[in-house]
């Protein structure tokens, strides 16, 4: 963002190193109401190349959506003849246009910004994946807020941005959008209404993080940043991608292994992007960590690959590892529909640390990465993986773990 497959988006989708949603602020941040975040047409230069205009994302588009009776306030001279049912029956006409366009951005977005998640979330239902994509969306635009382009050097205006960001979060869960990837959230938590605003606001949190501090001393302090910015994910895609019973206890039981998912994934991303980060002037790897094998923010800034250094990503390698062991457990509690996108991420995540020791664990001029070719061929295994009996649970007995 686990169940997953959240998580799954955490990384995949938030994973520092990522290509950035390209957005622009409008409005004062000092104005009572939210600030709007509107996709640029920078977001179109890798996409699909058709015109911006294909999807307004403006209150004009959806009327005064913060009023109680939108289809009141935008209505022409001619509509107000109408009867109100029809009014009504109007703008509910016009926002269901508005919500499948609003879906179609998400999927085009996700897509482009995030293409290993994409790759996982295809295999779900539509009623699923849908969904899905609108809530990395709206993790791709909070994740921006604070690592956009256009947030460098303005941490003040970012805060004043993230406190409005907030205050969106209370309008969406109460049914009001204010614009239409907003209306497409909106949706999800009518359809969803086992879905909760504290992993949003957990989330937000988790991007103040990023302004507040550039070191982590100890692992408790980085596990709370992971749980935030990754683990959260999770915990929002949870009710979306069911579980094996459903209920509310057996999300309760689900949230454990799928918040271990979301910290192995934002390790294996930190591991992965330690050269990136430094060159930003960033350092998430504990100091304790460093310390403890001997190895110096000097010599991380510089680039030095020496024994001690080896050791300590042998040491955060295996801590990843068993995270992802801890998440294992959780891949059974899920919808069966759901469990081959998250198990897909798990063994595609976990492709990232065996290429990062492939790369004799230089992470400052290489990057770890798994092939799109090498994605798809793990895809077969990862479904044997999910099959408690049967023959691909047979097949994969005999191939053994990979």
């Amino acid at each position: 963002m686990v169940a997953f497959v959240s998580t799954f988006v955490s990384t995949f989708g938030l994973g520092r190193g990522e290509k950035k949603l390209q957005t622009r602020w409008s409005g004062s941040t000092s104005s009572r109401r939210p600030v709007r975040m509107v996709v640029s047409r920078d977001i179109t230069e890798k996409a699909s190349e058709e015109p911006t205009k294909r999807l307004e994302m403006t209150e004009r588009n959806l009327g005064s959506s913060l009023d109680p009776v939108p289809w009141d306030t935008t209505a022409t001279s001619a509509v107000r003849k109408l009867s109100f049912s029809e009014q009504q029956h109007r703008f509910e006409t016009k926002r269901e246009r508005i919500l499948k366009k609003a879906y179609l951005e998400c999927k085009r977005i996700t897509a482009s910004y995030a293409k290993t998640f994409f790759l996982g979330t295809s295999l779900l239902s539509e009623e699923k994946r849908l969904p899905v994509w609108a809530i990395y969306v709206w993790c791709r635009r909070t994740d921006d807020i604070v690592d956009g382009p256009r947030a460098a050097g303005n941490d003040d205006e970012v805060r004043e941005v993230l406190a409005d960001w907030e205050k969106r979060i209370d309008e969406i869960f109460a049914g009001r959008a204010f614009d239409a990837l907003d209306l497409a959230l909106v949706d999800v938590v009518q359809k969803f209404p086992l879905l909760r605003s504290q992993p949003f606001f957990d989330m937000v949190e988790g991007m103040k993080m990023d302004l507040q501090k550039s070191r982590y001393e100890t692992w408790q302090e980085l596990y709370l940043y992971c749980y935030r910015v990754a683990a959260t994910v999770g915990l929002m895609t949870l009710p979306i991608m069911g579980t094996a019973t459903p209920g509310k206890a057996a999300l309760e039981e689900a949230k454990e292994p799928a918040i271990a998912l979301g910290i192995a994934l934002q390790i294996t991303n930190i591991l992965r992007d330690v050269g990136e980060d430094a060159g930003r002037g960033r350092i998430y790897i504990p100091k304790e960590d460093m310390e403890k094998f001997n190895y110096t923010e000097e010599e991380l800034f510089n680039g030095v690959i020496n024994e001690n250094y080896i050791d300590l990503m042998k040491f955060e390698i295996a801590r990843a590892r068993d995270y992802f062991q801890q998440a294992e457990a959780g891949i059974a509690m899920l919808a069966p529909d759901a469990r081959l996108p998250v198990r897909a991420s798990m063994d595609i995540y976990g492709g990232i640390l065996t290429q990062l020791e492939a790369n004799r664990y230089d992470n400052f001029t290489k990057r770890a990465y798994v092939t799109k070719a090498k994605k798809i061929s793990m895809l077969p295994l990862s479904w044997m993986r999910t099959v408690e009996d049967g023959p691909g649970a047979a097949l994969y007995n005999l191939l053994g773990r990979p």
